[in-house]
């Protein structure tokens, strides 16, 4: 298996885009030149990898987006933006934290 690429400052930029969007390998390879898609998905599979860092990277900042909006939404009295976001508090807090212990 080849080595991991490293990235240009405008591949690192694209893929950044790349990862908010959810691009897959062929849409990603579709918009760079010289980058075969079966490349790129061997370099997301490799969790340091630049291209698999700025990927996510990319979707942490927009789900960070998408979340702040939903919390903007909801303190203004948006009852299904409301919704969406204890939702997606519960998501976080079941699949990415570890259990608290509660405190009194």
């Amino acid at each position: 298996m080849p080595m991991p690429r490293d990235l240009t400052d405008r591949e690192t930029t694209l893929f950044i885009s790349f990862g908010a969007l959810h691009y897959t390998p062929a849409m990603m390879a579709d918009n760079l030149d010289g980058i075969p898609s079966e490349e790129i998905e061997a370099d997301l599979k490799v969790k340091d990898s630049a291209i698999s860092k700025a990927y996510q990277k990319g979707k942490a900042r927009a789900q960070f987006s998408i979340d702040s909006k939903l919390l903007q939404l909801a303190q203004s009295g948006d009852l299904d933006a409301l919704k969406a976001y204890e939702r997606r508090i519960r998501e976080i807090e079941s699949t990415h934290l570890p259990p608290s212990e509660d405190v009194l």
